[in-house]
């Protein structure tokens, strides 16, 4: 049971990893949603590598 919520979370996060890369090319480098989306990818791959079992390296 607790597997199963686990791995639901890792397929929602691989998933957030699969489609965010693409929303920032929508937006100029400098712009705010840019940025955002920027920062959404950093604490989207973070929390996969905790709930991975990986350490997250230093910000």
């Amino acid at each position: 049971m607790y597997t199963r919520r686990i791995d639901a979370v890792l397929d929602a996060l691989a998933s957030c990893r699969e489609r965010i890369p693409p929303l920032c090319d929508l937006y100029q480098p400098d712009s705010p949603q840019r940025a955002a989306l920027e920062n959404l990818l950093k604490s989207v791959n973070s929390a996969h590598a905790v709930m991975s079992g990986r350490k997250v390296p230093p910000a």
